[in-house]
């Protein structure tokens, strides 16, 4: 996991760097967690909620195959409807 002081983070390769510069103006700063997995994220998140003195973001990173049977079953409806 990744903490960075919103301030000083830059994301200069990735589509959401516009994302957090407004993120920034819009709170006045604050806490960014970068994720990849379940226990950086619950680290991240218990982290933010103990934090009540500024706003926090995390971004997470989830895997192209990372999705659960409610969401496939979500995408063939839409698909259907769609395609109809």
């Amino acid at each position: 996991m990744e903490r960075n002081d919103l301030f000083m983070t830059e994301y200069s390769k990735t589509s959401t760097l516009g994302n957090i510069r407004c993120f920034r103006r819009c709170w006045g700063g604050g806490k960014g967690y970068e994720v990849r997995n379940e226990g950086e994220f619950d680290k991240a998140l218990s982290e933010s909620l103990s934090n009540d003195t500024e706003v926090s973001l995390i971004r997470v990173h989830i895997g192209r195959e990372d999705h659960s049977p409610t969401i496939d079953r979500l995408g063939a409806g839409l698909t259907k409807i769609v395609h109809s």
